[in-house]
């Protein structure tokens, strides 16, 4: 797949993701191509993240999410939470745009992980398997908050 530069210079994406259009925003997998502001750190050039997007009509809109992903990124790092870098605020034409940069984890998303160890490894899929068995689940709560 080829790849293309991001509207955010330094930003090289790889790949879009699936994840929550239906709620507006856009996911990709991105390589840090050129050094990254200040404030997003521990994202070096040549790491991967998730870059997501929101366009928002409304700059305030925008900033108050910057300003939420900024909190997010100064929690302590824990092995088993996905780390936030921090976010970027872009104008555009219309609106403005935020960018929520997170770690990239190469286990694949956590709904991958959890449907892949629900049918115990298998690649099978019917009808129901969108559940994850409640022992699973509890072991994985508990595993995540120890």
């Amino acid at each position: 797949m080829a790849k293309k530069e991001s509207g955010t210079p330094g930003l090289e994406v790889i790949r879009e993701l699936s994840g929550a259009r239906e709620t507006g925003w856009s996911t990709s997998q991105a390589r840090i191509a050129r050094p990254v502001p200040p404030h997003l750190q521990g994202v070096s050039v040549g790491s991967l993240a998730v870059v997501k997007t929101l366009v928002c009509s409304l700059k305030e809109d925008a900033e108050r999410i910057r300003k939420d992903a900024s909190l997010l990124a100064q929690l302590p790092p824990h092995p088993h939470i996905v780390r936030y870098y921090g976010a970027v605020l872009e104008r555009r034409r219309v609106g403005s745009a935020v960018l929520v940069l997170s770690e990239w984890s190469e286990q694949g998303t956590l709904k991958e992980l959890l449907m892949h160890a629900g049918r115990g490894g298998g690649s099978s899929s019917s009808p129901g398997d969108d559940c994850v068995p409640l022992e699973l689940a509890m072991d994985l709560f508990i595993h995540v908050c120890s």
